[in-house]
């Protein structure tokens, strides 16, 4: 399980889309859209011995904010 939680300074959003990939400089795959107002997230999938990546962005219909920066997870 990895949590993943965020900050949340959008103003009007309706949605989070989390990204994910697990290969350095691999593609991402979205991972989940999430309501308005959430800054969180639960991870349940995570393998181990594994490294993730993930980040976040605010949406309002189809105009996104900039990615979040990306944070990095090993699992043991």
């Amino acid at each position: 399980f990895i949590g993943l939680t965020w900050t949340d300074t959008a103003d009007g959003e309706d949605s989070w889309w989390i990204e994910y990939r697990s290969k350095r400089n691999g593609a991402w795959t979205t991972l989940s859209y999430q309501p308005e107002d959430t800054s969180w997230y639960g991870f349940r999938n995570a393998q181990r011995h594994t490294r993730y990546e993930f980040r976040v962005k605010a949406c309002l219909k189809s105009k996104c904010s900039p990615y979040s920066n990306t944070v990095i997870y090993r699992t043991l």
